[in-house]
């Protein structure tokens, strides 16, 4: 793996981490889990900085970056970001939240899970169903935030793969010559 792609997306990951950090601060003393606005920003302003860190890649090279050169890039900014920020989340609860505040939050999301299978008419047994699951869901839990950096890694990815396609100029053939 190439170093400056590496070095970039390591620096830019740590500056991300330290934005989610942040957000997770503000959500944990002043805001809500729940807030869609927040959380809507806190995506693209990940895939944004993934793509940042891309463009700089792409410059930082001459120009000339193959679709493997500008997703490893991407790619590991938001796997340093996602593992950093997370690593933080599973501490704050585990260590210096208090149960009451654990369980407001878990309230938040219990209120906002009802609200939002309402809004989408689920069938009654379904609704039941998950009104019973979310009783015993722990978002402070290691295998849910496991769980939900899985899948935002997945979606992410998927941003990065067509960053990369539009960015890249150079083919596999060009970088296996040089």
């Amino acid at each position: 793996m190439n170093s400056i792609i590496k070095k970039t997306g390591i620096q830019i990951g740590l500056f991300l981490s330290i934005i989610q950090i942040a957000i997770i601060l503000y959500l944990y003393f002043f805001g809500s889990f729940t807030d869609l606005k927040i959380g809507m920003l806190s995506i693209i302003m990940t895939i944004l900085l993934g793509v940042v860190a891309i463009i700089i890649n792409k410059k930082r090279l001459k120009n000339k970056i193959s679709l493997r050169e500008s997703f490893t890039g991407y790619f590991i900014t938001i796997l340093i970001s996602i593992i950093a920020s997370n690593i933080f989340y599973v501490s704050l609860f585990h260590t210096i939240a208090n149960e009451s505040k654990k369980e407001q939050i878990k309230k938040e999301f219990y209120v906002f899970s009802k609200k939002n299978m309402k809004e989408f008419t689920f069938s009654k047994e379904d609704y039941e169903k998950n009104i019973e699951l979310q009783k015993d869901f722990d978002p402070f839990s290691i295998n849910t935030s496991f769980q939900k950096s899985i899948k935002f890694l997945l979606l992410y990815s998927v941003f990065g793969i067509l960053a990369s396609v539009i960015f890249r100029n150079k083919s596999s053939f060009q970088e296996i010559e040089n």
